[in-house]
């Protein structure tokens, strides 16, 4: 156990060796795959305000070039290429792996991973 400006977090928590690579392994702990390998769960991942909580994801959603990450406590997939066809705009900054997909209504929606 560790204080970090005020909250208690535990440290040293090891993580399974066939955990995928990403930036979360810098940020999360207790990292494991299930069975089949197509969830990861976390149990203790960092969020901004320096508590630990638990996260999963999906891995099927973070495919070729993509690379697990931890943002806020959550697991997310950085680093996926956007589509060429995706309009310009500032949430390219910010946001990965968008494409253009129709949706229930048949309006041309932007989706972003």
């Amino acid at each position: 156990i560790d204080n970090t400006n005020g909250n208690l977090i535990c440290i040293g928590i090891p993580s399974a060796s066939n955990i995928p690579l990403g930036g979360y392994r810098q940020s999360c702990q207790g990292c494991e795959l299930n069975s089949d390998g197509s969830m990861l769960r976390c149990s203790h991942c960092l969020t901004a305000s320096r508590e630990q909580v638990e996260a999963t994801f999906e891995m099927a959603k973070c495919p070729g070039t993509g690379q697990v990450d931890n943002q806020n406590g959550k697991l997310v997939c950085k680093g996926l290429p956007n589509a060429k066809n995706v309009p310009k705009g500032g949430y390219l900054k910010s946001c990965d792996g968008c494409r253009l997909e129709q949706d229930s209504q048949g309006f041309v929606v932007l989706a972003c991973v």
